[in-house]
């Protein structure tokens, strides 16, 4: 009698191999990086990734700091088992940043200064005086109270992807107000006939007369 033998084919195994992203970059600078992850089986890659980045295709493009990490995948057809996903990891570190403030020129007392200063970053600048007897600030605009050096301070504390900038000072004279007397004109008088001297200044102070 015949005999008969039948046999199940086995699937074959493969690898992955996935190299050539740095293992530490910095936010600004890093990337995009072109994933080149392979199978044994030189079927197609799938990637996945964790953390402050996104994948379109085969390009990575890091979105903030923070930890990424990249899973290249390979999940097997009819003749080859699925490969052991291989994961590579980026720590990306926060970018540094710098303010731009600029000189500001020579002020009057009691005439409102908008302020105004750039960082690399984007990040809003905030500003704050040292020197408050002579000028205050809120928000950006600087109220200019008597004559003097006015010193304002450019800040710029930094988030999630960027350091705190070295803050930025900018010093610059107050002038007084300049301000006109009215003093009108005096008839004839007689002698040892006493006369009351009236004039007013623009800036409300009090007139000193001499003779």
């Amino acid at each position: 009698s015949a005999i008969s033998n039948s046999v199940t084919p086995q699937k074959a195994g493969q690898t992955i191999s996935f190299t050539g992203l740095p293992s530490m970059a910095t936010f600004g600078s890093a990337g995009p990086y072109t994933l080149t992850a392979s199978a044994s089986s030189l079927l197609p890659i799938t990637y996945m990734s964790t953390g402050p980045a996104t994948i379109n295709g085969s390009t990575l493009t890091i979105t903030g700091a923070g930890t990424v990490m990249v899973t290249a995948s390979q999940g097997g057809n009819a003749d080859y088992t699925a490969a052991t996903p291989v994961t590579l990891t980026i720590v990306v570190s926060k970018a540094n940043q710098t303010i731009t403030f600029g000189t500001i020129p020579a002020q009057t007392v009691g005439t409102p200064l908008t302020l105004s200063a750039t960082t690399t970053s984007g990040l809003t600048v905030a500003f704050t005086s040292s020197t408050t007897t002579v000028c205050t600030v809120a928000g950006t605009t600087a109220t200019l109270l008597m004559a003097g050096t006015c010193t304002i301070q450019a800040t710029q504390i930094g988030d999630s992807n960027y350091n705190g900038a070295t803050a930025v000072m900018q010093s610059f004279t107050v002038n007084p107000k300049s301000q006109t007397i009215m003093f009108g004109q005096i008839p004839a008088q007689n002698v040892l006939s006493m006369l009351s001297l009236t004039a007013t200044a623009t800036s409300g102070l009090t007139v000193i007369f001499t003779s």
